[in-house]
């Protein structure tokens, strides 16, 4: 798998000399940046490799919905803690966890076989993945993702990588299983993305990207209640974004993304609304979006 600019900045600073994690990272010396095109992704190898636990958020803000006589819970902001059982294989590596806009991330060092990471949470990004101990990040509610890689110090390329899709509400922790950190197998294929009805949002327009891979394409909302049907991503080689590629298909190499989806006023640059979700390629592949995650 190859890692885009953004990824493969940060992977390329990581050192041949990492220390223990200490819940901030571990010590680097800078290496060449690269300008490859990235691979992030869902799952590599095979079926869902993550559970996630949402921790319950004791001063979660209650509404009462005096028509109905219901109280409800308002969603609140977070942290994402990661953790990582039985991971084998891979003593003397580095495990980083890094979202897609390289905001937030983690460091922490294989040190034993197997190996095991207790509840970390992401924090903000200090110039590298690996660089010194920052503030955890708290995330507005909503559907995120983040790629979980096993990294050879010293080196670029990651020797295996899963994405993760997670929802917060209050604080929440994932368990990623580490045995499904293997190096990806299978066939390449082509990614579709259709979603369930998107509502109010008619007269703009969807945006859906892969990053790390370079690809991307948009779908003009024309209703109410709008779905978007099936759409594949195109290459984006040349683009400024989704909306101007004009390349061919693009084809995947077998591995796991995470796709971006969001909806966007035309000529604003911010989501109206968004989400994001892990998607594993082997062969050609469709995934659906909730639509009510891109709902007014």
């Amino acid at each position: 798998m190859r890692w885009g600019v953004g990824m493969m900045a940060f992977l390329g600073t990581l050192a041949v000399a990492c220390g223990s994690d200490d819940g901030g990272g571990t010590d680097t010396t800078s290496a060449a940046e690269t300008t490859a095109s990235d691979t992030a992704v869902v799952e590599t190898g095979g079926p869902e490799a993550t559970a996630s636990e949402t921790v319950p958020d004791e001063t979660a803000v209650e509404t009462t919905n005096e028509t109905a006589g219901e109280t409800t819970a308002t969603p609140q902001p977070g942290r994402i803690l990661v953790a990582v059982t039985n991971v084998t294989g891979w003593q003397g590596k580095v495990l980083v966890a890094l979202t897609p806009d390289n905001s937030a991330r983690l460091c922490a060092s294989v040190s034993t076989d197997p190996f095991s990471l207790a509840a970390t949470p992401l924090t903000a990004m200090s110039g590298n993945p690996c660089g010194p101990a920052s503030d955890d990040v708290v995330f507005q509610p909503g559907t995120y993702a983040f790629t979980l890689a096993v990294v050879t110090p010293g080196n670029q390329t990651p020797d295996a990588s899963t994405a993760v899709s997670v929802e917060v509400d209050g604080d929440v922790t994932v368990t990623v299983d580490g045995s499904k950190l293997k190096p990806a197998t299978g066939s390449p294929g082509k990614i579709a993305i259709a979603s369930t009805p998107i509502t109010g949002q008619s007269g703009r327009v969807v945006v859906i990207s892969v990053q790390s891979a370079n690809a991307g394409a948009c779908v003009a909302i024309d209703s109410d209640a709008f779905t978007v049907p099936s759409t594949t991503l195109l290459d984006m080689t040349g683009a400024p974004n989704p909306c101007a590629a004009t390349g061919g298909t693009k084809s995947f190499p077998a591995g796991s993304y995470i796709v971006t989806v969001g909806v966007y006023v035309p000529g604003e640059h911010t989501p109206a609304a968004s989400t994001a979700i892990a998607v594993a390629v082997d062969g050609d592949v469709t995934a659906t979006v909730d639509g009510s995650k891109l709902s007014k």
